[in-house]
């Protein structure tokens, strides 16, 4: 309770497996990363070595950026389904009282959540990826914009107040991760306001790359 702010929150995270706690922190801390560092050269890949020159002949700059954004989006869903299941069934051989089935809908669950959370990061990977043309640049740049936005929200938090500083309120709102614990959050409600602003978020910073990669010299 000293850790979690909401009462429901807690009560519902006491009551979770330790194993299914443990693959949720775990995914939710570093798939983020795992995105960036993996998808950030997806577009520039391809810009670097004039492959996209190809692909283009054949189908618009749009259909091509968000059928790379689907594609990358079913590899991290997939991942983290096989990487679920792998835990849980670790569970069934190390842990005597894990029940594979009793845990399956509450780590599918969590699954579909940092799944919705990650995309929200994979925005801003193809950000970084549109607007580089080499993968290196695209993956350094797409880590610096990563570590802004964790840096940003608890920065935003503290400083957040009354008159201007409620400007820091918009620090919050770009960031991911203010909305973790509202995707772990019980109410369905709260799971859905927070899972529309990470996809929204995700949009945002993929849309502001593809603004400037429509209209560049390839």
């Amino acid at each position: 309770h000293n850790l979690v702010k909401d009462d429901d929150l807690a009560e519902q995270l006491i009551t979770l497996p330790p194993l299914v706690l443990f693959y949720a922190w775990f995914s939710f801390s570093f798939m983020p990363l795992l995105v960036i560092i993996l998808c950030s050269d997806t577009i520039a890949r391809d810009v670097n070595s004039r492959y996209v020159r190809f692909n283009l002949f054949r189908t618009s700059r749009a259909a091509y950026s968000i059928g790379k954004t689907i594609s990358s989006a079913s590899i991290l869903l997939v991942a983290l389904a096989v990487s679920s299941i792998s835990v849980m069934i670790i569970g069934v051989f190390r842990v005597h009282s894990f029940s594979f089935f009793g845990s399956l809908p509450v780590m599918m669950g969590f699954v579909i959540k940092c799944w919705v959370y990650s995309l929200a990061f994979l925005g801003v990977a193809l950000l970084a990826s549109q607007l580089r043309k080499t993968p290196l640049t695209a993956q350094i740049l797409g880590l610096v914009i990563f570590f802004f936005l964790i840096i940003i929200s608890p920065i935003a938090e503290a400083l957040s107040g009354p008159g201007f500083s409620r400007l820091w309120e918009l620090g919050k709102l770009i960031s991911p991760s203010n909305y973790v614990m509202n995707l772990w959050h019980p109410n369905i409600v709260t799971n859905l306001k927070a899972s529309s602003f990470c996809i929204g978020l995700g949009i945002f910073y993929f849309s502001i790359g593809f603004s400037v990669f429509s209209r560049r010299d390839l």
